[in-house]
């Protein structure tokens, strides 16, 4: 038990009882026991509340019983935890850590009607035993009780110096030894065997981890729990935000890439409608140019006929121009040939005029 030195005692305490020994504690009677571990409780209570403790003491003190009774109720472990409870060991002073831990006891936690952790009772004795130090007496806590709890075979010893923000721990060096050896912090950690946890100050609190992870008591589970729906709700509001803008950026896209494939298709359309107006329009020159060539095709065929035809009429005066020439030039021998008849004629006439003159 430690305590905070807020008032001095008007008198002097008288010491604490002494827990008689096995032997005796079997003769007495139940009553005996009774007043006995009343006497025990009284005393230890004067001594308390002689030192005055403080509210930082108390609150460290709940706090680290509340974590470590929630630990090993979720984790289906057995044991028992109390604090301030009276411990009475055989032959010696009796005492009352601020927590004590005894692995394997059922806890009946509400229903508990233990007065004091009696050895030879419960035929055991304490596996663990923490001590919170706010202003108090660090001998007791720190040298005192090393060398008792050893002694008495408590498996481990830890002091929360809370004003000093530390945190100390013994160990058993074996089983049966009732000699402790100093635990060494690893990492600003103290390991526990008893309580398979690890103790640390975090923020100035004293705090009981499990496999690098803070033990948590039902408050906190509570609290990280609604953080956790908070956390979970916000992101869920975060994610529906987030799946509406990219539904809504979908759509855009959508609209996007349906506008462009109706402009695409327009203008494809527009190109088409173009290329068709240029077909026809090709085949309208084609077909005038058809035309045009069919036309100069007769032309010059009306004009191959009108030159054969030219060429007959020709062929035909040169024919008759021919024929006129032969009548003129067979007029002209006819001439001629009637020309000579009548020169024959004349000269025969004349001949014959001469023959007559001369016959």
């Amino acid at each position: 038990m430690s305590s905070s030195a807020l008032r001095l005692p008007s008198s002097p305490l008288p010491p604490l009882p002494v827990t008689p020994t096995a032997e005796v504690w079997a003769e007495m009677s139940p009553a005996a026991r009774e007043r006995f571990i009343a006497e025990a409780g009284a005393a230890l209570m004067a001594h308390q509340e002689a030192m005055g403790e403080g509210s930082p003491h108390g609150r460290a003190k709940a706090r680290a019983w509340r974590l470590l009774d929630d630990f090993f109720f979720r984790s289906h472990r057995l044991a028992y935890l109390n604090s301030e409870l009276p411990v009475l060991y055989p032959g010696e002073e009796v005492f009352c850590p601020d927590l004590l831990v005894v692995l394997g006891v059922i806890d009946p936690g509400e229903v508990d009607t233990r007065m004091c952790w009696s050895v030879m009772e419960e035929g055991r004795g304490l596996d663990l035993v923490l001590e919170i130090v706010h202003r108090g007496d660090r001998r007791k806590d720190l040298v005192d009780n090393v060398t008792r709890f050893a002694r008495l075979g408590i498996e481990e010893y830890f002091v929360y110096d809370r004003g000093r923000q530390r945190i100390l721990g013994w160990r058993q060096v074996k089983y049966g030894a009732r000699e402790y050896q100093a635990i060494t912090p690893l990492g600003g950690r103290l390991a526990s065997k008893v309580l398979g946890l690890e103790l640390t100050l975090v923020d100035g609190r004293l705090r009981f981890l499990r496999d690098g992870s803070p033990v948590l008591g039902d408050g906190e589970l509570l609290d990280q729990a609604n953080i956790l729906i908070d956390q979970a709700v916000s992101r869920s509001a975060e994610i529906e935000s987030q799946l509406e803008g990219e539904v809504n950026a979908r759509q855009a896209a959508e609209a996007a890439r349906v506008a462009a494939e109706s402009q695409v298709s327009e203008e494809a359309a527009a190109r088409l409608a173009a290329e068709s107006r240029a077909s026809e329009e090709a085949a309208a020159r084609l077909a005038a140019e058809a035309r045009a060539s069919e036309e100069a095709a007769a032309r010059l065929a009306a004009e191959s006929r009108a030159s054969e035809e030219a060429a007959a009429r020709l062929a035909a005066e040169s024919r008759a121009l021919e024929a006129a020439a032969a009548r003129l030039a067979a007029e002209s021998r006819a001439s001629e040939e009637a020309a000579a008849r009548q020169a024959v004629e004349a000269r025969l006439a004349a001949l014959e005029a001469r023959l007559r003159s001369e016959a």
